[in-house]
């Protein structure tokens, strides 16, 4: 697939920052992923924004159409909901979770997180 890949970090903007006390190994986020928080994808009711908001909240993010996405989140839980909203809402095709996320990543001292 020769698509370019976008990875979004669906945790709470502190979290990513890695400005929270509650992290999952090591602060901070994928290096590389943009912040796209699950917690946002919603009204204030508990729905699913509409999708010609969903569809400007990706696109803030540099999300396109034809692009690869994966989303992840602390174990990847949080990250099914933009999972979802990509996909059933939006339509998109191209979308992977990457379960146990942070979890996993975070643990490991070689592979690369940022913060800020």
């Amino acid at each position: 697939d020769e698509r370019s890949t976008l990875v979004l970090n669906c945790l709470r903007e502190e979290q990513h920052r890695g400005r929270s006390s509650h992290h999952y190994g090591r602060p901070g986020h994928i290096t590389g992923s943009l912040n796209a928080p699950a917690a946002d994808l919603f009204e204030p009711d508990g729905t699913f924004r509409p999708p010609e908001s969903l569809r400007a909240f990706y696109a803030a993010r540099g999300w396109t159409p034809q692009m690869r996405v994966i989303a992840y989140c602390g174990g990847g839980i949080a990250a099914t909901g933009g999972a979802f909203a990509l996909t059933a809402l939006l339509g998109h095709d191209a979308v992977s979770v990457y379960d146990n996320s942070l979890q996993e990543w975070a643990t490991d001292p070689d592979l690369p997180m940022s913060a800020g």
